[in-house]
């Protein structure tokens, strides 16, 4: 059983889903190891809100990881968590906790799908317990409760949804969101709608590198107007100036002493302080949120080939297999955050990931098994304008919004995702739909 064993690093949305599409379809001569770092996963849309709402943190936004939660009883399939991959070797993986007598496992087909990272609590911090997280998000929404401004720097998705949030838990609360494009929600290098995502001839099958599909205009658009008519400060074309050390004292304008200047911490500060931004203008808050930026976790691929990413991703062809000639990454596939595979980094598009590559493994399994070649259909990613932003659940004032979306329909094209859909997501961000209903096990997750 050992060489048979497919081992799936990460207990997110992709590894998770991945084990889920597998489970009741390997063949009886293989089985899933799924390694998670942490004793428990996080509904991550779901976040936002856990941030500002209190009490949201025990609300079904996280679930712990453990063999009963996601497999069947009597499975030959396994959980090892909390369990970190320390490296990857020929043909087998390196363990920090013993399993089965070894810290090293070995593998007939290894799969990576550890994700990107944010600061905390964004994101659960590697090797945090349940209770640890929840502690990190009510002292957020803490925070958050005691401040008069908010600064919320960047305009992605993250910034808008909290601003959102914040409007609608706070509505006395001042908001400005600082962003450094020209719009809200548009981020990095933008791919124009009918840029080709799927590999090109000239990259030998590598999905050629980007920050995010693009986002519509429309949607912007409707997002900012309604977070300006909440009351939001929108400033666009800028950037916070994080200072040195010698600019913490106020300075005195007119016989009057300016707050003191912002240290570059985030959270709630000490007092009101000044912010200054690339322009020279100056935003006063009480409290920063850091709203942009995450990044791959590609660490266990880079330190066997730093060539196998691009990006910082890890470089896959369309059948999500890593592309490097090392002996230690043989048989080693990519998914999720941490792969260059087109479309949207979201939980839906790592799902639709994890079904495509089950079916690949699979063909894979089956060609090896009949001495041919591994064959499968190519993955190209789908419906790539697609995106909902909620900013909260909606305050049911006169003109007020909950935010914006689109639907991609492929053929029939990009719709405006109706205001139903968008209170529906809005409502829980699906938790029950994408993250409660993934754990199959014999013990359920809610309200657990």
């Amino acid at each position: 059983m050992a060489e048979n064993n497919i081992v799936v690093i990460g207990g997110s949305f992709a590894g998770h889903s991945l084990a889920n599409a597998l489970a009741h379809k390997l063949p009886a001569t293989h089985r899933i190891l799924l390694v998670e770092q942490n004793e428990f996963t996080a509904h991550l849309p779901g976040v936002v809100r856990g941030l500002v709402e209190p009490g949201w943190e025990e609300r079904n936004l996280t679930a712990p990881t453990r063999q009963e939660t996601v497999f069947k009883a009597g499975t030959r399939h396994r959980v090892l968590a909390p369990v970190r991959v320390l490296e990857l070797l020929e043909g087998r993986v390196l363990l920090d906790t013993e399993f089965e007598g070894s810290t090293e496992v070995p593998f007939g087909k290894c799969i990576v799908a550890t994700g990107s990272s944010q600061r905390s609590p964004l994101r659960p911090e590697p090797g945090a317990t349940r209770a640890e997280y929840a502690d990190a998000l009510r002292l957020e929404q803490a925070g958050f409760g005691k401040a008069t401004h908010v600064l919320v720097v960047g305009g992605g998705a993250v910034g808008v949804e909290v601003a959102g949030e914040l409007t609608t838990h706070y509505p006395s609360v001042q908001v400005t969101i600082v962003h450094g494009r020209s719009r809200l929600l548009e981020t990095g290098e933008q791919v124009p709608f009918g840029t080709q995502m799927a590999p090109q001839p000239d990259t030998d099958g590598v999905h050629t590198p980007y920050a995010y599909p693009f986002v519509p205009e429309s949607v912007s658009e409707r997002v900012d107007a309604q977070l300006r008519a909440r009351g939001v400060e929108v400033i666009l074309n800028d950037r916070v100036r994080f200072p040195s050390s010698e600019e913490h004292t106020g300075a005195v304008v007119n016989g009057e002493v300016d707050p003191p200047a912002w240290d570059g911490r985030e959270g709630l500060l000490p007092g009101m302080r000044a912010v200054t931004l690339a322009s020279g203008q100056t935003v006063h808050a009480d409290c920063v949120f850091g709203g942009s930026g995450a990044w791959p976790n590609s660490s266990l691929v880079s330190a066997v080939d730093p060539t196998a990413l691009v990006g910082g991703y890890v470089a896959v062809d369309p059948n999500f297999r890593i592309l490097s000639s090392a002996p230690a990454l043989k048989d080693v596939y990519a998914l999720g955050d941490v792969a260059n595979t087109g479309g949207r980094k979201t939980a839906g598009q790592a799902v639709g990931e994890a079904r495509h590559l089950a079916m690949v493994l699979l063909s894979h399994l089956a060609c090896e098994a009949q001495g041919r070649p591994p064959a499968a259909k190519a993955y190209a990613p789908g419906f790539l304008q697609s995106i909902l932003v909620p900013i909260g659940e909606g305050r049911g004032g006169p003109g007020d919004g909950i935010g914006a979306g689109s639907v991609d329909l492929g053929w029939l094209g990009v719709w405006r995702a109706p205001e139903w859909l968008l209170r529906w997501f809005a409502k829980d961000y699906f938790c029950s739909q994408h993250f409660v209903a993934r754990f199959q096990g014999e013990v359920g997750v809610k309200d657990l």
